[in-house]
């Protein structure tokens, strides 16, 4: 949570003439605008004018109107300006500002500062301006108790929103719109759109039945082959519009032609249907013939290829659909087997969840069950291999060697899996016991052995609870902090450019399905959480969000799930804004995953020689205690790029 900014004030004779200086750290509104009004009540002793000449006499590492003159810097050059800050004078890794030189930015009006965050100070209003990417966000004064002085900003009020449902809830009733008055006209509508539902009911009728007829000669009862390659090509055709494919599907027959008549709602029949009637009766009964021919093929292959006989469309426990959190079908990649067609099929697949990858590989933790269904199909494997090796003439004994050198063995010693590799390595201390984790989890042989996310349809069984598609994801892994897990995405942070100035502090919001619902402020070095009164985020809610919240593995404390959903909405911005311009953003994490600095490196490094001397760079570079690792940003998330040297000289 330490973007830099910019800080200065318009020239009193050109107001398009901005003076600058830079501030390294703490750039976020939370801090700036609380530093900023304490210095000017304090060290300038209210006097805007002095806070803006104390301001620009030096570039910023950070604001402090506690600094005194004692506090040191571990960089060398910077020194503390009692009541102020400590100055930034030793570059980070990257172009700078120099040091000790005021920006003097002119600007056209079609030539906005571009900087992430900005912040001008009117000597005249006594007031804060603050700009984001270029774009104004909300005035804020120097004296917040003034009650004249409310922070404006673009659209200041805030727009009646539709409800949204709280957690777990649902949406209130819709209101029934009246009806209109009952004309005969209104009545003789109502019988054609009758005609017209109708026709297409008994469309799909009869092609469900032409389906069901034709399915029977290519994956049914009286087809011939491997049933389940052509059901996969035909579903894999639909699912493509493949136009080979679509002809070879049964074409729907026009209805029968039994002269209807409309009618007028009174109990009579009506004049009888026109031409152009009868053509549109009978495009609605071959349109509605066909789609339901296409669905219900779709529907037959489906249950032909799930391994439970499952006529639900499972295309969201696709491979390409799964995400960290997502419960999916794995198998290993030592599984598949040709099938009579020659095409590969898995035997068994296992229900579990997607926790992370190595080398292209998926780790993922299951239930009991299916650690015990993994244990049972590996007990199967070296079986069916000591079978084919004894058949072959293979002695016993030499056999058995050859097994246990092949296939890992896998047992059950109460709740612990026990896997025995000391004939595959040849190492008798090759034990491992794999334990389940607080929630009865197993993950078997994660980072080791190679598992694959699997389609259920390639599967002859699967073990585990296949869950629908709302179901399917159990947690989120956050982008800028890996190592938190959230239980879903609906919650989100973002800025909030209308805080009520009586509480300066205040300036991000939490959204529920892009709502606000709760404002985000700082209380000293920790965030605090206001809910709404207002039925969309209760506090029980919050609590339960919480309570779903692990990060290394843990439960997470309120504190540290506010700092990973701010650290989301702002390293997205910061991250962004570098790439755009060709940068790219470094992050100095503590033990305890919090960025204690973040520098913006440009060009970005693009070949691995410039990674190394980027990494040598920072390797010299001292760093405050507690420091773990520098982490670069690579477009996607972030990358270990090097270890931090200590100012005592240990990296």
């Amino acid at each position: 949570m330490h973007p830099p900014c910019r800080i200065g004030t318009r020239d009193i004779t050109n107001p398009d003439l901005l003076h600058l200086r830079r501030v390294h750290s703490g750039g976020y509104p939370a801090n700036m605008l609380p530093s900023l009004r304490l210095i000017w009540a304090t060290t300038a002793g209210r006097d805007t004018t002095t806070l803006i000449e104390v301001l620009l006499a030096h570039d910023w590492e950070y604001l402090d109107y506690q600094i005194t003159e004692e506090d040191t810097s571990p960089f060398d050059g910077e020194h503390a300006v009692a009541g102020v800050g400590m100055t930034l004078a030793v570059s980070p890794p990257g172009p700078s500002v120099a040091p000790e030189q005021v920006l003097d930015l002119l600007l056209s009006p079609a030539d906005q500062p571009r900087v992430d965050w900005l912040y001008l100070l009117d000597v005249t209003a006594e007031t804060i301006a603050i700009y984001q990417g270029g774009l104004f966000i909300a005035t804020h004064p120097l004296a917040p108790e003034s009650p004249a002085r409310q922070a404006t900003g673009p659209g200041q009020r805030r727009r009646a929103q539709p409800p949204i449902p709280p957690f777990g809830g649902r949406p209130g009733p819709a209101v029934a719109e009246p009806m209109a008055h009952d004309t005969p006209d209104r009545r003789r509508r109502a019988g054609w759109e009758q005609l017209l539902q109708a026709a297409r009911d008994d469309g799909a009728a009869a092609g469900r039945a032409l389906a069901e007829w034709w399915a029977q000669d290519t994956i049914g009862g009286r087809a011939t082959g491997d049933v389940k390659t052509v059901a996969r090509r035909i579903l894999a055709g639909l699912d493509d519009g493949d136009p080979a494919i679509l002809d070879a599907l049964p074409p729907a027959t026009p209805p029968a032609q039994d002269q209807p008549s409309r009618s007028d709602g009174s109990g009579g029949d009506g004049p009888p249907l026109t031409p152009r009637e009868r053509d549109d009766l009978s495009d609605a009964y071959l349109d509605s013939a066909q789609q339901a021919i296409g669905d219900q093929v779709a529907q037959l292959c489906r249950m032909v290829l799930s391994p439970t006989g499952d006529p639900h469309d499972l295309r969201h426990l696709h491979p390409d659909e799964l995400r960290l959190g997502s419960v999916g079908v794995f198998c290993g990649d030592w599984t598949w087997e040709p099938g009579q067609d020659g095409e590969l099929h898995v035997p068994v697949g296992f229900v579990g969840t997607l926790i992370d990858t190595w080398n292209g590989w998926a780790v993922f933790t299951c239930t009991r069950q299916v650690a015990e269904a993994i244990v049972a199909e590996q007990e199967r494997l070296r079986r069916d291999r000591r079978q084919d090796l004894v058949g072959r003439g293979v002695p016993t004994g030499d056999a058995d060697q050859v097994v246990d050198g092949e296939w890992a063995i896998l047992t059950f010693d109460g709740d612990v899996i026990v896997v025995d590799e000391r004939g595959v390595h040849d190492d008798e201390q090759a034990i491992e016991r794999i334990e389940p984790d607080q929630s009865g989890q197993y993950v078997v042989k994660g980072w080791s052995w190679c598992w694959q996310p699997v389609h259920p349809y390639d599967c002859d069984r699967v073990v585990g609870d296949l869950p629908t598609r709302d179901r399917q994801q159990r947690f989120v892994q956050l982008t800028h902090t890996p190592d938190m897990r959230v239980p879903h995405d609906r919650l989100t942070v973002g800025a909030m450019p209308l805080a009520p100035t009586t509480d300066p502090t205040r300036v991000l919001e939490l959204r529920l399905d892009g709502q606000p619902v709760a404002t985000i402020g700082t209380n000293g070095t920790d965030l605090c959480l206001e809910v709404f009164d207002d039925p969309e985020l209760s506090v029980e809610a919050w609590r339960g969000y919480v309570g779903g919240c692990r990060y290394r593995g843990a439960p997470a404390e309120q504190q540290r799930v506010l700092r990973a959903l701010a650290d989301e909405y702002e390293f997205e911005v910061l991250t962004a804004g570098a790439w755009a311009v060709g940068a790219v953003l470094l992050r100095l994490l503590d033990t305890d995953g919090i960025t204690m600095r973040t520098y913006r490196v440009m060009p970005r490094p693009a070949h691995p020689t410039e990674h190394s001397a980027l990494r040598d760079r920072l390797a010299c570079l001292p760093v405050p205690d507690g420091a773990e690792q520098w982490v670069v940003w690579t477009g996607s998330g972030w990358r270990w790029q090097a270890h931090p040297r200590h100012e005592g000289g240990q990296a």
